[in-house]
């Protein structure tokens, strides 16, 4: 029979003495990131390799990121009926949820049912958490339910996992069934926890659940207060926020670029702005998220200067600068109106997404260069992104008297798309034909809308006064 490792009545087997031969001792010795393949080939020479150098070659190949040989290691030996342990499945169970390998889970956990290993806390543990990995919540809960001994950990990656896929609600009740059933949490869960509260925006259960750490004794380390700088932040409690931050022992850039993500997130930009040059002063380097927040509170406040600022610190001290940087970049001068900075941004785009193509359209047509728009909208289709009818909106906002023949086509193309009826293209279109003095045809969109006098009505509410008025001209 297979060894066993601690079952859940508590009670372990003396696990027999092991002898290993001097090709098994070599075996160990060679399990390091450059010798994974040398140790696989030792293996292969073994003429009845035990379980312990298999799990040990597991080991080595999940640890230095070749989780898929783990894997295929594992499912040959299956094939050679070579008899496998507890902590070798418990291995290739961490390999799967690493790769977020469902159907390879799937078929060790029947591995597991057929063998006789589902009594081993640890096995079950493993396979929880593979399930909540991959995103199978439902089961990773149902095989969760069946045993009333499972490691912290478990608990952790479950609780996490739900966070993670937007169930927070239920991340915080399974928080609440652990205390329940007598468990007390460590700085681990309090993070996660504290990362539920945050995403359900849920200030009085997250402060419940920091005054808990407090009553439990436990020492805040870097994670945790980051957590708790970010779950204040995230709720709008600014001010817990910030008497969290200053008294914090670990003010590192997570807990900077989580401070600074809540004033910009509630409307403080300057602050967020003020955070971050106090940063460059504490020599705290910023990172992506960083530089993205306050890129965002430079767009918000309209402050251009502090923008090429930011911009220019990027250029010298930043060379791992990633695509959303760049692309908060060109909305920002899109958004302030320096379109030249924003081409010049734009060119250098790794991936161009329609959601950038979008700004450059959206920043042309706010500066009413009507040509420039058009130019860009053609180029993005070019590259075979289809327009929405935002960007067509913004279209038809900068064509000006002289482009008729530009206006007539963006009409074609929206009528090809489909947004003919959609009520503020339609708005928009009646205004750029009625601005080029085409009444007719801006009187014909008018009748083809459906809930015309809703529509107008809408418009009006939504901000377009102008179009509103001119449905009053169209009607006569």
């Amino acid at each position: 029979m297979p060894r066993r490792i601690p079952t859940l009545d508590g009670h372990t087997p003396s696990p027999k003495r092991r002898v290993s031969s001097p090709k098994a001792t070599l075996l160990r010795q060679l399990v390091t990131p450059l010798r994974s393949t040398e140790a696989d080939q030792v293996f292969r020479r073994l003429p009845r390799a035990g379980c312990l150098s298999l799990c040990a070659i597991i080991c080595s190949y999940t640890k230095f990121g070749q989780a898929i040989q783990a894997i295929i290691l594992f499912f040959r030996a299956c094939q050679s009926a070579m008899e496998q342990d507890g902590h070798t499945i418990a291995a290739v169970l961490k390999a799967c949820s690493i790769l977020a390998a469902l159907p390879e889970g799937k078929a060790i956990h029947g591995y597991i049912l057929e063998q006789g290993f589902d009594a081993d806390v640890f096995i079950i543990n493993c396979l929880v958490s593979l399930y909540a990995q991959c995103g199978c919540l439902e089961d990773a809960y149902r095989l969760f339910e069946r045993y009333s001994r499972l490691e912290l950990v478990t608990w952790s990656v479950l609780i996490g996992q739900y966070t993670k896929l937007g169930r927070g609600h239920e991340a915080l009740q399974l928080y609440l069934q652990m205390l329940r059933q007598g468990l007390r949490p460590d700085n681990v869960i309090f993070t996660i926890v504290f990362n539920a509260c945050a995403s359900v925006a849920s200030i009085t259960q997250g402060m419940l659940v920091h005054d808990q750490f407090i009553q439990n004794g436990l020492r805040p380390d870097c994670p945790f207060e980051n957590s708790l700088v970010d779950m204040y932040a995230k709720c709008g409690s600014l001010e817990d926020a910030r008497h969290t931050f200053l008294n914090s022992q670990h003010r590192d850039v997570v807990a900077c670029s989580s401070m600074m993500n809540g004033f910009t997130q509630h409307g403080r930009p300057q602050e967020a702005l003020e955070l971050f040059w106090e940063m460059q002063k504490e020599g705290v380097q910023p990172n992506c998220f960083t530089l993205a927040c306050a890129l965002k509170a430079c767009s918000d406040s309209g402050d251009l200067w502090q923008a090429k600022l930011i911009h220019a610190h990027i250029v010298c001290s930043c060379n791992d600068v990633d695509n959303f940087v760049r692309s908060t970049l060109v909305n920002l001068y899109s958004k302030c109106g320096s379109i030249e900075d924003a081409h010049n941004v734009f060119a250098k785009l790794a991936t161009r997404r329609s959601v950038d193509w979008s700004m450059m359209i959206s920043g042309s047509a706010i500066q009413k260069h009507g040509q420039e728009t058009v130019h860009v909208a053609d180029l993005m289709q070019e590259e075979g992104l289809n327009l929405d009818r935002i960007s067509f909106t913004d279209m038809l906002k900068a064509c000006t008297r002289s482009m008729i023949g530009e206006a007539k086509l963006i009409h074609s193309q929206i009528i090809e798309s489909g947004f003919e009826c959609e009520k503020f293209v339609g708005a928009s279109l009646i205004d750029t034909y009625s601005i080029c003095g085409i009444l007719e045809d801006a009187r014909r969109v008018f009748n083809q809308l459906s809930g015309g006098w809703s529509c107008r009505t809408e418009s009006h509410y939504h901000g377009f006064c102008s179009e509103s008025m001119l449905y009053s001209s169209c009607t006569g």
